[in-house]
């Protein structure tokens, strides 16, 4: 009864559970499409718990955070697939997303989806690690494209779509006069997620020091240091392997700038 009183409607939602997070979904005669992008290789990513509205962090406004030639690049995308969509009487189940495949990386970057199959159920939350390292003579903008099958309704026949929206833009390396005009400039953690060891490296516009203090979730201070900075990249590392998994956050405060990175841990 539901197919034939659909059968000659199309019908276009677009749900924003927030300004920055975003869920299409298209009803037709048969299919639903759950278009969202769902990113996937060597090992597992974690999915960051503070999300749990449905749709992919980061989304299209926010998008991914630009690579540096010489340095590790690793990051997490998110997603929460809900369990069901409502239009009008209809509560349409969501039986599953599929990435089938994902195009466009910088030189020998690569992507891992967890589960490793990349097949997310509805009413479930996965994520996508992207990681690499480019090399001087990589440097541009790399659109990504993903190709994304959707099942909806108990229906076999796949909706198929692509997903555009994100882009990674290899720099040069990080130097001072990349910082417009800031005191010091913050690169992301990683890896991420981190098993053993976590790095941080910071590009300084001078010698002096700074405090870095790492918080969990709920803010709870972990470790708070001064730490001696010298003029151009600095390094940084600390073992927490007896951390509980979930999201971490490192602060930087140097002669009144501060800035804050995050980073996931996940052990086997």
């Amino acid at each position: 009864m539901l197919f034939r009183i659909r059968t000659n409607i199309i019908i276009l939602a677009l749900i924003k559970p927030t300004p920055m997070k975003k869920l299409y979904f298209l009803f037709g005669p048969t299919v639903m499409c759950f278009f969202m992008f769902v990113a996937s290789v060597s090992g597992q990513c974690t999915p960051d718990p503070q999300y749990t509205k449905g749709g992919i962090y980061p989304d299209s406004v926010t998008n991914l955070p630009p690579a540096y030639v010489g340095t590790p690049y690793s990051e997490t995308i998110t997603l929460v697939v809900p369990a069901d969509t409502v239009k009008g009487p209809f509560t349409i189940p969501i039986d599953s997303v599929v990435l089938k495949g994902f195009v466009g990386f910088p030189p020998g970057f690569t992507y891992a989806c967890n589960p490793n199959r990349c097949v997310w159920p509805g009413g479930t939350t996965g994520c996508v690690v992207i990681t690499g390292t480019p090399n001087a003579g990589d440097e541009g903008s790399y659109p990504l494209t993903g190709y994304v099958e959707s099942y909806a309704g108990g229906i076999t026949a796949p909706q198929r779509d692509t997903v555009t929206y994100l882009l990674i833009k290899v720099n040069t390396p990080q130097s001072t006069q990349d910082m417009d005009g800031h005191l010091m400039l913050l690169h992301p953690a990683f890896p991420s997620p981190a098993d053993g060891q976590v790095t941080l490296q910071l590009t300084s516009r001078s010698s002096g020091s700074a405090t870095i203090a790492m918080t969990d979730a709920p803010g709870r201070v972990l470790l708070k240091e001064q730490k001696p900075l010298g003029f151009g990249m600095n390094t940084f590392q600390w073992d927490v392997s007896e951390y509980a998994a979930g999201v971490y956050y490192i602060r930087v405060e140097m002669d009144g700038f501060t800035s804050v990175t995050s980073f996931l841990v996940r052990h086997p």
